[in-house]
């Protein structure tokens, strides 16, 4: 299976031909999802990159939430402003 993925393609990006790898495709329609809100493919993603990167998970903890909650408020502030 490692052959097959790593076998080269030409695939059609931004109007032009690329080549790219079999698991360079995958990948990318991988983020193409999740950035479209796939949550499959977000959750997909994140699982090869945790596999095959040495990446460390962000968890966040009560700091973090409360650091992102008032940010959200503070830009809510500002909109409601406008």
């Amino acid at each position: 299976m490692v052959l097959e993925l790593d076998e080269e393609i030409q695939v059609s990006e931004g109007g032009r031909t690329v080549p790219m790898t079999k698991y360079q495709a995958i990948v990318i329609g991988f983020v193409h999802g999740a950035v479209k809100g796939n949550h499959k493919d977000r959750q997909l993603l994140l699982n090869i990159m945790k596999n095959h990167r040495d990446i460390d998970v962000f968890e966040m903890d009560e700091t973090d939430q409360q650091a992102l909650n008032e940010l959200f408020e503070r830009q809510q502030t500002m909109l409601d402003s406008k």
